[in-house]
């Protein structure tokens, strides 16, 4: 995705130009939490290199599923994917383009939590299988 400069902007590419297979449905859930987050921020602005870099990273994998989508306090959004109560994977896109992660597991018991890019973050959490549960 090119640097965009305003949400708008970045969602128009998402709805018309990008392979997310949902995203459509993603478009409108990032347009009700801008819009709530805007009325209760307190004058913190949602980040738009945030929302650039989880946009781009779902485009870089577009076999992950539809995730759980928030906004943090700060304004960086934060994605999660679950499957039932025994795996977790979830990834807050911060404003400097480097993402903060956990990946809990239950069965085989295991996790990992860390910081890194979103271009590195599917290498770094291979080991734990993340992509056989959390992919379509």
């Amino acid at each position: 995705m090119d640097t965009l400069t305003t949400s708008q902007e970045i969602l128009t590419q998402l709805r018309f130009a990008t392979k997310i297979p949902y995203r459509e449905a993603m478009g409108t859930r990032i347009e009700s939490l801008l819009e709530a987050f805007q009325q209760d921020s307190s004058g913190v602005a949602a980040s738009v290199k945030s929302l650039q870099s989880l946009l781009t990273f779902l485009e870089a994998h577009p076999s992950l599923k539809y995730p759980s989508l928030t906004l943090t306090p700060s304004g960086d959004f934060y994605a999660s994917w679950k499957e039932n109560r025994t795996h977790v994977f979830s990834v807050q896109f911060l404003d400097n383009s480097q993402v903060r992660f956990v990946v809990l597991r239950v069965e085989p018991a295991a996790q990992l939590s860390g910081l890194t890019t979103p271009a590195t973050l599917m290498s770094v959490v291979a080991p734990l299988h993340v992509m056989e549960w959390a992919a379509q």
